[in-house]
């Protein structure tokens, strides 16, 4: 069976996320979290997180295949 993936850049806080949420629950599905900022991210939730490489978030923005390496590498 083919296995889904949701890769989500949402915050906890946000509809969207709890949507992701529940997408989640269904079967062969795996949910990527995209870590802006580790403090909103601290609530209990589904998947695996990966943070952005830089502190700055206009370099994140800027260079987005540097600043999530750790993702690109993982979805290879």
């Amino acid at each position: 069976m083919l296995k889904k993936i949701i890769i989500n850049f949402w915050n906890p806080c946000t509809a969207i996320f709890r949507y992701v949420q529940m997408l989640g629950r269904l079967d062969n599905t795996h949910i990527i979290n995209v870590v802006d900022n580790a403090k909103k991210w601290e609530y209990n939730h589904n998947g695996n997180d990966y943070s952005w490489k830089f502190k700055n978030s206009k370099f994140n923005t800027l260079l987005p295949l540097i600043s999530h390496k750790n993702l690109t590498d993982y979805l290879k």
